[in-house]
Parts: C-alpha cells; structure tokens; sequence
C-alpha cells in the first residue's frame, strides 16, 4: 500500500526515546470483525515490527512493540496475542520452506478398563501408531494413526508398512510452505502416493503439529483464526442396565451434559435399559442413542415408541436401510443421525 513520511513517538518506549519513522506499511489482518491494523515500522537500516488494534482502542498509546535490543514484545495496554500470530503469517510464509530431517515411529498398544463392543468385536485394547517428525531446526511434531479393526479398511500391519514407505520418501524432503492453509497443498505433495485415510490423517496431524510447533502457537491457530477454550464431550455408557445406570450417576456427579448410550439387539431389553438412564438424568443431562444399524423398521418403531424420550435428542444408527428413517421419524418423532452408512 501507501508508505507515506510520518514521524511518531513510540508510546511504550520500547523503540527508544524518539522514533522517526520514515516507512510504514499497513498489513490487514484476517480475523473477521476485529478490527485492527499490522505495523511494519522500518527506521533506515534497522526494522521493527508492531501492533495496533483500532478498535476499541484508537488512543496511540495503545500500542505494542517489539523491544529492539530484548527482542521480545513489551507488554503494553491494549495487547492482542491473536493479532499478533496473525501478524507473523505474511512473513512465515515467505520462509524457506522446512526441512523433515528426521522420520520416527512407534508402535503402542493401551488396554480399555473394559472391553468395547465395536459391530460384535469386543476390543479390550486399542493399538496404533505414533509419528515424529523433527525438522532441520531439531522442532519435533506429533501425529497418531489408529485404524479400527472391523470399521477401517486398512489394518495396523498395513498402515505399517505405509509409515514405511513414507519415511523413506519424505526424510529429507521440504513440507511445501502454506500447506497449514489446507487448500490443496497436501493432494499436491502426497500425489500418488495412495495414502490410506487413517495414515493420512496421521501424517497431516504430524505436519501441521510440526508448523505449530515451530511458530510456538497452538495447533488451531495454524489452521485457523477462530478457536473455543472448551470442547464438550460425550460420556460413553455401554454394558448391561445396572452397569449403564451406575456409569451414568458417576458421569453427571462428574459435570457431564451429554452422554452416548450403545443400543441394539433385544429391543425389551433396550426399552428398559433407556428408561433407566432417562430417569437417573432426570432431564438434566442429554442423551444420545447409538444402535450401529441393529433393526429393522418394525423393531425401530417398537423402540421408539416404548423409550421415554424426556432427555433423548437423537438416535444414531437405527435401522439397517437407511431408506427407512423418514418412516421411522414418522412415526417416533426422534431425529437420526448417520454415520457409517455414509461411507
């Protein structure tokens, strides 16, 4: 943009006494509607770089900067972290790009308290692997890769030798720069390779963890400029009424406002189980139902028709053909939500 000739005193001092500003340029940043403007001040031979945030704060003294000698921002009225990662962006993605020096992975395997029912396999453990990538300035970043035995359709031993393969293709390679804006850098970089999905999401986990890692901000603000303080989870119930019934007193002592309760098979026996539960929440905790594709549309509506639906917000999974749901909503009013029938 325009660079016009200003001359400014710097507000917090931490330029020096009196700055004569003789270049300024205006990067606008992106975080939707807060206002604000990036300061690229260049004093001749030597640069510093700072932050204004217009709104609410117009006042010049409302300024941060970075310390020249320290090196590190002054704390001044007024500071705006997000701005200031934003700030950082234009400059980081004029970088070299970074270079993958080392290529590591682990092997894990944790054991559940209890065994998990998962479309009739009961799993007692949950095996997978870890990857570590260091980059050329010794920055480590994480990535894990679980397939699911019965839902994925690769295994570990093949996900294992697709480590492999990656290891000795990407040791040494550069991660193409801006491939954390997520928009098509990494169909680029991988082309070809034929990455199966669990493997992929572990090598991108890995990546932009690395990115973060090396800019020393959290993982979100890599991939985006808005982020929550808080992620609400789902308790799990799973087991036999009593088990269920006790789970769900511990999870709402504990400040749970959701919880998923596994369903399916004898529906007598489901009907109770899910009155049991609804009564123990007494409306003051959510539930989800999940039935893994377990009836059929005669058996659903009976479902249904025979749970008190009090704290019940939907049902994943009802029926074996999908086609059937609207039928089912029809004649239960409880909403469905789809999961692996989309796949």
């Amino acid at each position: 943009g325009n660079r016009p000739e200003i001359r400014q005193d710097d507000p917090c001092g931490a330029l020096g006494p009196v700055v004569c500003v003789v270049r300024i340029f205006v990067l606008h940043h992106r975080l939707g509607d807060d206002a604000g403007a990036h300061l690229h001040i260049d004093r001749r031979s030597r640069r510093y770089f700072g932050v204004r945030a217009d709104q609410p704060l117009s006042d010049p003294r409302h300024q941060n900067c970075f310390h020249p000698a320290r090196g590190f921002l002054e704390s001044c009225p007024g500071f705006n972290r997000e701005t200031l990662i934003d700030l950082q962006r234009p400059f980081r993605d004029r970088m070299d790009p970074m270079k993958l020096t080392a290529f590591r992975f682990y092997r894990y395997a944790l054991p559940f308290k209890r065994p998990l029912d998962i479309h009739g396999i009961e799993v007692s453990r949950r095996e997978g692997l870890m990857i570590r990538l260091t980059s050329s300035d010794g920055v480590d970043g994480f990535g894990e890769i679980v397939p699911l035995a019965g839902w994925s359709k690769e295994n570990l031993k093949e996900a294992y030798d697709q480590i492999q393969f990656l290891k000795s293709n990407l040791t040494g390679e550069h991660i193409p720069g801006g491939i954390e804006r997520l928009d098509g850098k990494f169909e680029s970089w991988l082309e070809g390779m034929q990455l199966s999905s669990s493997v992929r999401f572990g090598l991108e986990m890995a990546v932009l963890n690395l990115i973060a890692n090396s800019n020393n901000v959290p993982l979100f603000r890599v991939i985006s400029d808005v982020g929550r303080g808080q992620v609400r989870i789902n308790g799990l119930l799973q087991g036999t009424r009593y088990d269920v019934v006790r789970e769900a007193i511990k999870l709402k002592e504990d400040g749970f406002k959701t919880l998923k309760l596994k369903v399916g098979g004898a529906v007598e026996g489901n009907i109770d189980k899910v009155n049991a539960v609804s009564e123990v929440l007494a409306g003051e905790v959510l539930l989800h139902l999940d039935a893994n594709r377990s009836w059929d549309i005669e058996d659903a509506i009976k479902f249904g028709k025979g749970i008190d639906c009090g704290c019940v917000t939907y049902i994943e999974e009802p029926l074996k053909d999908i086609r059937q749901i609207p039928e089912f909503y029809k004649e239960t009013l409880i909403p469905s939500a789809l999961d692996e029938s989309l796949l």
